[in-house]
């Protein structure tokens, strides 16, 4: 079966793929909470950190892409 999976990876090389559908920029943030907003129970964050990845047809361009 694991020769069966990597030549069918294989012959993936030779199709062509269009994506069709938004590429939407996924942000995660991530940091420490200060305290809660007054307008809501929602924690203030200090942001420390981001990061960007591709999302919606992005992702699956880049997914396909790897193969």
């Amino acid at each position: 079966m694991k020769n069966t999976l990597f030549s069918t990876i294989d012959s993936f090389r030779d199709l062509s793929v269009a994506v069709i559908g938004e590429s939407i920029l996924d942000s995660y943030l991530s940091g420490k909470p200060r305290h809660l907003c007054r307008e809501a129970p929602v924690p203030a964050v200090a942001i420390e950190n981001r990061t960007d990845s591709a999302g919606g047809a992005a992702n699956t361009a880049v997914n396909t892409a790897a193969l």
